[in-house]
């Protein structure tokens, strides 16, 4: 974010902040609690004391928690120490988080009462445990010198979906960006009410909550989504803005429970993590009269693409990219670019990106190219005016006999049958084949597998075809709506027995 158009630094939003004086800056939709512009800025800074205390050098702090005021709060106040955040989602397993403190070097976890149960025993003896508290610490030794600013003010951990998961390393240039280009798009201004339903351990989550206190807006925090709960907040805060995953997205454009509640102060809602079909977006749009933005992007770079709430919006695509943003398809087998139309790999090159990966250049430099495009590994088509429409992820592509089969193009069909609430493609290693396509989908009324594979053939070509189908109680997802394809052979079967996969 240039200095024109907001902070385009932790201590710019914290004096913006100030300025708000006792009106509201965030608002806690659990607990109620609303903390005004003038008290925030105080409490962030009384933790940037504390932190500099602490962290006299500089390092990394890991955080881990449910979205309120005390995660804001503390990683504000960290960064303005100088000190880079570590992003730890408090759903995840301790294993994980103990392979992050490792791979980030953090030697603090903050985390609420509920992390710290689950993560005490096993931490490494190096690391201090902290537990997160609602309230600022009593006044005490704080170090009130200005900390020297550090460039990577967030290490955030690459979704992993289909390898182990990498540490991103994120600039304070990569959020600010991002933020003013959400703003721009969305005509984000202080009469907005921004819900925060999206986890802050998320880029597209932190990035989004930052860009609604760099607006003005008044920014509402839930600590995790439930349907019941996520509904009666858009409700009684007047919310008019949220960012989403596509799962939520769904909820409102199909969920009978939207009728009962009164969202007539909504007026624009973004979805990010994960592609959002064009039926989705379109019943969302129609049910709730409100504009329904398609955001594109990546942990490790920022915004690439997103869609504006003025008109015209395409369901189903997300674009052009924003201001200062190039974007390139590319042949990922040949490097050269495919004209629009065909399929390629999304390249991409501006200001938000990062400086790759923490302690892994062979990882970077996969990333990076030498002329600083950066592969994002997502497989998209470009239309005439400029819109991607992204089909898949390059990663996730099957083999089978030669062919590709994009998982997302199965998981679309499949979606659209009335008794299928969710559904994820993956492939079944084979000798002979290479990959079996192997569908693996939530239908709680039941659903005849036999049937399910003969209703997808007669719609596809017969590389494309299903050759086993298990129905389980939940697709593996990253809180942001990102499917865990590699989590799919150990997912928890839709009753005990579990039913056995149908081949074919």
């Amino acid at each position: 974010m240039s200095r024109s158009n907001g902070p385009a630094s932790v201590v710019d939003l914290i004096r913006e902040l100030a300025r708000r004086g006792e009106a509201a800056a965030v608002v806690e939709a659990d607990t109620g609690r609303v903390i005004g512009g003038a008290e925030f800025a105080a409490s962030i800074d009384a933790e940037a004391g504390r932190r500099r205390v602490q962290f006299p050098d500089g390092g990394a702090v890991a955080l881990s928690g449910g979205n309120g005021v005390a995660w804001l709060r503390t990683m504000l106040g960290v960064v303005a120490a100088g000190c880079a955040v570590v992003t730890v989602s408090p759903l995840s397993p301790v294993e994980d988080v103990v392979a992050q403190l490792w791979r980030s070097r953090a030697r603090r976890l903050v985390c609420d009462a509920a992390v710290a149960h689950r993560v005490v025993d096993e931490l490494p003896s190096e690391v201090t445990l902290e537990v997160l508290e609602p309230d600022p610490p009593p006044a005490g030794a704080e170090d009130t010198t200005a900390a020297t600013p550090v460039d990577v003010i967030a290490l955030m951990t690459s979704s992993g979906t289909t390898g182990p998961p990498k540490t991103a390393r994120l600039t304070e240039r990569a959020f600010a960006v991002s933020a003013h280009q959400l703003v721009r798009q969305w005509g984000l201004t202080g009469d907005d009410v921004f819900l925060a339903v999206l986890p802050f351990s998320h880029a597209a989550g932190l990035s989004a909550a930052l860009c609604a206190l760099a607006a003005g807006a008044r920014l509402v925090t839930m600590p995790r989504f439930e349907p019941a709960a996520f509904l009666d907040a858009l409700e009684a805060h007047r919310v008019t803005a949220s960012l989403l995953a596509p799962p939520i997205v769904r909820l409102l454009a199909l969920h009978p429970a939207v009728d009962t509640h009164d969202l007539t102060a909504l007026r624009v809602l973004g979805s990010a993590g994960a592609p959002l079909p064009a039926e989705v977006a379109e019943g969302c749009e129609r049910r709730l009269g409100v504009a329904v933005c398609n955001a594109y992007g990546m942990t490790e770079i920022g915004w690439i693409a997103m869609d504006s709430a003025a008109a015209p919006r395409r369901p189903g695509t997300v674009g052009p990219p924003v201001e200062e943003v190039e974007v390139r398809l590319v042949d990922p087998e040949t490097g050269l670019d495919v004209p629009a139309g065909a399929r390629g790999e999304i390249w991409a090159r501006g200001p938000a990106a990062g400086p790759g990966y923490l302690d892994d250049p062979a990882a970077t430099a996969s990333l990076i190219t030498p002329d600083d495009w950066w592969r994002t590994g997502d497989l998209a088509v470009l239309d005439d005016d400029g819109r991607l429409r992204i089909v898949d992820r390059l990663k996730d592509l099957i083999k089978y006999k030669g062919h590709q089969v994009a998982p997302a193009a199965l998981e679309r069909l499949i979606g659209s049958r009335a008794d299928v609430v969710d559904v994820a493609v993956a492939g079944d290693p084979d000798p002979e084949a290479g990959e079996l396509p192997h569908a693996y989908v939530v239908a709680p009324g039941g659903l005849d597998p036999e049937e399910l594979m003969a209703w997808v053939a007669e719609r596809v070509s017969p590389h494309q075809r299903i050759r086993a189908v298990t129905l389980l109680e939940e697709i593996p997802r990253l809180p942001a709506g990102k499917i865990l394809r590699r989590l799919l052979p150990t997912a928890v079967p839709a009753s005990a027995e579990g039913p056995v996969p149908q081949h074919r």
